[in-house]
């Protein structure tokens, strides 16, 4: 197990991914095969709390007028150690990419928060920018479940024509509603931070939803979180 006091990024330098079934990975320790981290397919419950830093609106002749609140992402957890002390082979609370026999990790630091409107259109962008169709969501299906917010958690290549890096586009759609109270309080300076509560399915190093603390996406793809959870904290 590799120490949860190592930086992130220099430790999954130290392995290589060898792809064994359609989602299913093993990890090997560079240059060596006596270390095997088996990745599979595994929910994980993820806690954010997160601070606001701008809100942005945007019109254009081709859309409607829209705002999108980004906010600093201050602490992340996902899953958590219970009284087995569960923990990832890799790094806790870390979200990890597969990029052909390389795994990466790509710090996500910005949370950008819209209506679900604005979002379903964040998602068809996304899609179309890999060729694909953006999946049905609980409130599109007009499911009874429906999620209180929905967000996506998406890897975007590096553009070096346009100036952009690879990243991690973290995109949380919250209801008119409820996106209207957090734009009224951030423009107000009311509102100190907030909290965010769900369950994403991803792979992990991980081989059950209890046990997991880590996520990891595949390159160009993404991981959708069903949020159940919203905190506002406002100041006195």
């Amino acid at each position: 197990m590799m120490s949860q006091d190592s930086d992130p990024t220099e430790v999954a330098s130290r392995w290589q991914v060898t792809q064994v079934g359609e989602e299913e990975f093993d990890l090997f320790v560079k240059n060596g095969k006596s270390s095997i981290i088996k990745v599979r397919r595994s929910g994980a419950s993820i806690d954010i709390k997160a601070t606001p830093r701008t809100i942005r609106w945007h019109a254009s002749e081709t859309s409607e007028p829209f705002y999108a609140a980004h906010f600093q992402i201050a602490e992340m957890s996902i899953g958590s150690p219970g009284d087995e002390g569960w923990s990832s082979r890799i790094a806790n609370d870390c979200i990890f990419v597969i990029d052909g026999e390389t795994l990466k990790h790509l710090p996500m630091n910005e949370l950008r928060i819209v209506s679900y409107e604005q979002y379903t259109r964040v998602r068809e962008r996304l899609a179309a920018a890999r060729g694909v169709t953006a999946a049905i969501g609980y409130r599109e299906n007009n499911d009874s479940r429906a999620a209180l917010a929905l967000a996506t958690v998406a890897h975007c290549r590096a553009m070096p024509e346009t100036g952009f890096g690879e990243l991690l586009e973290f995109t949380l759609g919250l209801s008119q509603l409820h996106f209207q109270k957090l734009i009224d309080g951030c423009i107000d300076g009311r509102i100190a931070g907030a909290y965010f509560n769900g369950i994403g399915g991803a792979l992990s190093s991980c081989q059950s939803y209890e046990s997991a603390r880590d996520m990891i996406i595949c390159a160009g793809q993404e991981v959708h979180i069903h949020i159940s959870s919203i905190s506002l904290e406002y100041r006195l």
